[in-house]
């Protein structure tokens, strides 16, 4: 009994060579899984920009997002109010507001965000007790000023103007 191989079987036919590319792909049995490259492409900007001004840039753009800044300019709200003989910087309602509340807003949301500048740096330099000392008391100063100054807009606001 002599086994002999055939020939045919061992070469691989053309029509499979053809339509199953070489390069690519991995076969794992029945399941055939594609090499795909997923990396993203890393954007780069015509020029070298510090972190520190992109940082600085997106702080500014999400305290006018939080302030108001798409419905100021979407709305053109009146710079400033008034009733009877006296003026008011913050309409007494929740439907509208003055283009001066937004800007004062704006304002007391970046003395709390450096409050929280100030809290971070408080911890940077544990050897000097003064100097983080100095930093955490003005950091707790800006965030408590930001923070009843915001609540009383705020209840003033809900209360429809009446203290």
């Amino acid at each position: 009994m002599s086994m002999r191989k055939d020939k045919s079987s061992t070469k691989t036919s053309p029509e499979k060579s053809q339509s199953e590319p070489t390069t690519g792909v991995v076969e794992l049995g029945v399941i055939k899984i594609p090499r795909v490259n997923l990396s993203l492409e890393r954007i780069t900007l015509p020029f070298e920009a510090p972190e520190k001004y992109l940082a600085a840039i997106a702080i500014i753009a999400s305290i006018f997002l939080l302030a108001g800044g798409i419905y100021d300019l979407s709305e053109n709200p009146i710079a400033i109010g008034g009733r009877g003989s006296r003026f008011l910087a913050v309409y007494p309602g929740l439907s509208v507001q003055f283009l001066v509340e937004s800007i004062g807003v704006g304002i007391l949301i970046a003395i709390g965000s450096l409050g929280f500048y100030f809290l971070r740096y408080s911890l940077y330099d544990p050897e000097d007790v003064q100097q983080s000392f100095a930093y955490l008391f003005t950091a707790i100063l800006c965030i408590t000023f930001a923070l009843l100054i915001l609540a009383g807009l705020m209840i003033f606001k809900l209360q429809g103007g009446n203290l």
